[in-house]
């Protein structure tokens, strides 16, 4: 049991929980996962470079991705670098999903929540994921389309539900607005 609002952000300390409560208190299971996730980033990695600068430098960028040291590194502690990485890899990948297929609604849920994962496992995105949402209002504030609106909340509203509960649960517990972390003032 915890008390008070939570220190760091909470995404991985209760990801490592729930992986210890599935699988036993072994650091083996969370490395396979984390070893997948990173395996995973590789290939998404591939994706967004293929979607924005074409094969060649995807398979660059892949390249670099699979034989770089740190991350294989990365990969196999019991730190959220692996788990971060997958989940702002996956929130580009749909972000540019998102352009591309502009009549499928699951893009800006899947990048929101993917962006709103990342932001409890590291709050510094959340820098990032401003300026997105200025980009995308910006960009489409010309056209007069429902479902380019309705991208736009559905993206707000996908990153703030994972980061709402959390938001909730601090606030209760320091008597006072704290957003992911207490550690940020």
């Amino acid at each position: 049991y915890y008390e008070g609002p939570f220190y760091r952000a909470p995404f991985y300390p209760l990801l490592l929980g729930l992986v210890y409560w599935v699988f036993g208190d072994g650091p083996w299971a969370i490395r396979v996962i984390q070893l997948l996730l990173g395996a995973l980033s590789a290939v998404l990695i591939y994706l967004v470079a293929f979607e924005v600068f074409g094969r060649t430098t995807a398979r660059v960028a892949w390249g670099i991705a699979v034989l770089y040291g740190t991350l294989i590194f990365y990969d196999a502690q019991l730190l959220d670098p692996p788990v971060f990485i997958f989940l702002v890899m996956m929130g580009l990948w749909a972000l540019l999903r998102l352009f591309r297929d502009e009549s499928a609604i699951v893009w800006p849920v899947v990048c929101g929540l993917s962006l709103g994962l990342a932001a409890i496992t590291r709050p510094n995105i959340l820098l990032f994921l401003a300026v997105v949402l200025i980009w995308l209002v910006l960009r489409w504030v010309h056209y007069r389309s429902a479902y380019r609106r309705r991208a736009v909340v559905l993206w707000v509203l996908a990153i703030a539900l994972p980061i709402l509960p959390i938001t909730i649960y601090n606030t209760i517990q320091a008597g006072e607005p704290v957003l992911i972390g207490a550690y940020g003032g």
